[in-house]
């Protein structure tokens, strides 16, 4: 694959660079869907995106967390949620929802030797075509997306293409945004919205996280049992600088149908407009994940990890 810099270069300010991929330039995008259960939805064309500036924001966090957590482990990642006043249930829950997203991370093959370091992750984040274009130039924050969420306020992504189908069916032009995401120190959501008394539904993420993950089933709601092992997920952010656009995907909605139904559920009221998670491939190739690293477009993100 060339350079970003021998890409296109967006007309208007601050300039980012794309490129529509085609033959084996598709073959790393194509298998990070097949890891975000992307099988059985229709893919029109899938564009490499790069955006300096933001980039170069997310390194720099990036490199700010990865300085807090090895100057201060302890307190970084510390589980405040243990000492929480839950049963013995709800507190196997958060476990076993703590345990998931970093059995999770270290799926990727980057994440395999951080000496320190903080994992990244991959998730999607869906929207309209006009509007991942713009996310592509300005940042997630610019568009003014924070969504109230039921799982807290925030910048809403999953790793399960088909759970995020009830917030594309709708939309004009449906695309999706594959993006680097830092997670750093989770917050392992249980709280029902359902439950007056524990509902996150609009309040900000705890103190001490930053980002918020939880397990659901189809419905939408959090997995309520310890014997679970089939579920979807979200992840929560509320700074843009945490993820880091990488492959812009428009998506053909002809065949949304099949799967709506197994889906279907409420969403939240959002405090403006309202964008969630989708990821999608029609025809994926066979093989293992191809490390991050071997992929032109972002491995110096990754350098040194």
């Amino acid at each position: 694959m060339l350079h970003p810099s021998s890409w296109k270069v967006s007309e208007k300010k601050p300039k980012f660079y794309y490129k529509e991929l085609v033959g084996p330039e598709i073959t790393f995008p194509m298998q990070l869907f097949r890891s975000l259960d992307g099988d059985g939805f229709l893919v029109k064309r899938i564009h490499a995106v790069f955006n300096p500036v933001l980039v170069d924001a997310f390194i720099l966090n990036k490199t700010k967390l990865d300085g807090r957590a090895k100057s201060a482990s302890d307190l970084f990642f510390l589980e405040r949620w243990l000492d929480e006043k839950c049963s013995e249930e709800k507190k196997l829950l958060k476990q076993q929802t703590s345990k998931a997203l970093k059995d999770l991370l270290f799926t990727c093959p980057w994440n395999q030797n951080l000496k320190g370091k903080l994992p990244i992750m991959v998730a999607a984040h869906g929207t309209s075509l006009d509007a991942a274009w713009r996310i592509c130039s300005n940042g997630f924050a610019t568009l003014s997306i924070i969504d109230s969420g039921f799982y807290g306020s925030g910048i809403y992504f999953t790793t399960s293409a088909k759970y995020a189908l009830p917030f594309l069916i709708s939309t004009p032009d449906p695309c999706l945004i594959v993006s680097y995401l830092i997670p750093g120190n989770a917050y392992p959501v249980t709280e029902n919205p359902k439950d007056e008394y524990e509902s996150l539904t609009g309040a900000t993420l705890y103190r001490g996280y930053q980002s918020h993950f939880v397990r659901t089933y189809a419905n939408g709601l959090p997995i309520s049992s310890t014997t679970e092992t089939e579920y979807y997920d979200e992840i929560i952010i509320n700074q843009e600088t945490q993820v880091c656009p990488a492959f812009l995907f428009e998506l053909d909605s002809s065949n949304f149908k099949l799967f709506l139904k197994h889906f279907q559920r409420e969403i939240a009221v959002a405090t403006a407009r309202r964008t969630r998670p989708l990821a999608a491939i029609n025809e994926l190739d066979s093989g293992e994940l191809t490390p991050l690293v071997d992929s032109d477009i972002f491995g110096s993100l990754l350098e040194g990890q």
